[in-house]
């Protein structure tokens, strides 16, 4: 089995060590060594406790605390209700809390401490009753508790710099004395569940349905059991958001909070008062100054929801596909990538431009916050301003947006496909066209898609010579069927390409 030390909390050992002087637990020979994550979560507690400082040395208070002969979190307990006047509030809680529950284990109970506090209230008026263990409720052990109290009332009598008595018992605090010996297990209800809560400390609890019969807000967890899983509240007592501001303003932190909001599909900031891992206020700010984080969140956003929920224009496209499909070529064509240098263009595929967004979007952003905002931006000229001037006439010269075709007219090339770009044109427009037109630098035929005058596809190929040669006697057949008012020669090596009519040929 395990030794102890492995597996148990070690706040009250730290303190006695700093009480040494020894800061650091492998400055002694230990039989079996603490864990270094358990040593560290105990330094962590007892500066949360100004028990210790940052160098692990021990304060006054840690003294104080030592004299009081308890754990840690109970002794800064009693010691800080000196200063709100429930002292004697603080030491049976701390009684509570160290001794047997006085609920018999069959008894009808709650998670609050409430019904605990007001048990030991009534002792003296319900002695027999409790004799008799009526109520549920053990009444030696109510006696003990009640004594244990007191011994620790009068050890605290003794180190306290205050003349401290006695008071009447105000439930009202008893939230307060526990956030004083548990600041990390200030817990909120989740929203929409009566029995989940978050931490301060960031994890998740439930109370048990057997003891679910308050739904406070915010409750303070004394007594918690993770060891099944999820972590059961078995008894806290209730706080409220006032006495949090009051009681521990030195806890609270003020924070710029930036999140993108999925339904309004924008960035949001946010001012929060948080306790840890709470959030206690929060309230929206418009016009943030923290425009770095704002821009950043902007971008995870498009990166999570992709690239195509930018505003592309067909000009944009158009440039990606251009410089995606001199990429292709030179990449598997080693001896062009050589003589013309293009391993130099930047990689416009849509993985590399979700990447690389800080990059070539980020410094452009201004005040948008939102996805519609950002539709307003010229992907175009931000896609060009990633290439030099040498690299755009490279572009212009190896992959043209437009070729000049018999007919006069400047037909589109479509590079959507990286391997084979494509000419759709009007067969007639081609007329006295002899060979194929290259792209590439002449090192890669375009294909042809010959149209109809209502460019509809009559013919697709990469070889016009041939097509002249041969299938375009047949295609000319049909077309002068369909098409009586448009011009379909005998020879079209001869013929002058036109994109109207015969009648309008000569106007």
């Amino acid at each position: 089995a395990l030794a102890e030390i492995m597996h148990s909390d070690l706040s009250s050992l730290v303190l006695e060590l700093a009480n040494w002087g020894v800061t650091e637990l492998d400055e002694i020979q230990w039989m079996d060594t603490p864990p270094s994550s358990a040593s560290e979560q105990a330094k962590t507690l007892l500066q949360q406790l100004n028990a210790i400082d940052d160098k692990g040395k021990i304060s006054p208070h840690g003294r104080d605390m030592l004299m009081l002969g308890t754990h840690p979190r109970l002794a800064h307990m009693m010691l800080s209700s000196v200063d709100i006047n429930q002292a004697y509030h603080a030491c049976l809680i701390a009684s509570l809390l160290t001794e047997k529950d006085i609920f018999l284990a069959n008894a009808d109970k709650s998670a609050d401490i409430h019904d605990r506090l007001n048990a030991l209230k009534q002792l003296p008026e319900q002695t027999q009753s409790y004799k008799n263990n009526q109520h549920g409720i053990d009444s030696k052990q109510c006696k003990r508790i009640s004594q244990t109290a007191d011994d620790f009332f009068k050890r605290l009598k003794r180190c306290s710099a205050t003349t401290i008595s006695k008071e009447t018992l105000d439930n009202n605090f008893s939230g307060v004395l526990l956030a004083y010996a548990y600041p990390d297990r200030i817990a909120k209800k989740r929203k929409g569940n009566d029995a989940r809560y978050l931490l301060s400390n960031g994890k998740g609890a439930v109370i048990p349905p057997y003891l679910q019969q308050h739904a406070h807000e915010y409750i303070v967890v004394a007594n918690l059991d993770a060891r099944q899983g999820e972590a059961c509240i078995y008894l806290a007592a209730d706080i409220d958001a006032e006495q949090l501001q009051e009681y521990f303003i030195d806890n609270i932190q003020q924070k710029e909070k930036v999140e993108w909001n999925e339904g309004g599909q924008r960035v949001e900031v946010k001012q929060t008062s948080s306790i840890g891992e709470l959030i206690l206020q929060e309230s929206i700010i418009n016009n943030s100054d923290n425009k770095e984080a704002v821009q950043q969140c902007l971008i995870q956003a498009i990166k999570n929801n992709g690239i195509d929920c930018l505003n592309w224009t067909p000009k944009a496209d158009v440039l990606k596909q251009r410089v995606q499909f001199i990429n292709h070529h030179f990449e598997n064509a080693p001896a062009l990538n050589k003589q013309y240098g293009a391993n130099e263009l930047p990689d416009f595929s849509d993985e590399a431009l979700t990447n690389t967004l800080e990059e070539w979007l980020q410094p452009h952003l201004n005040k948008e916050n939102s996805l519609k905002q950002c539709a307003k931006l010229e992907l175009y000229s931000l896609l060009l301003n990633q290439l030099s001037w040498e690299q755009q006439q490279s572009i212009k010269k190896l992959a043209p947006e437009r070729i000049d075709v018999p007919s006069g007219s400047a037909v589109s090339i479509d590079y959507s496909d990286p391997v084979q770009p494509i000419l759709a044109v009007r067969l007639q427009e081609v007329f006295g066209l002899y060979d194929t037109p290259t792209v590439l630098d002449g090192h890669c035929k375009l294909m042809m898609h010959l149209l109809s005058p209502a460019r509809h596809p009559m013919q697709v190929t990469q070889d016009l010579n041939s097509f002249w040669q041969t299938t375009y006697h047949d295609v000319k057949k049909d077309l002068r069927g369909k098409y009586k008012r448009h011009y379909w020669p005998d020879d079209p090596f001869t013929a002058q390409a036109t994109s109207k009519t015969k009648k309008n040929m000569n106007r």
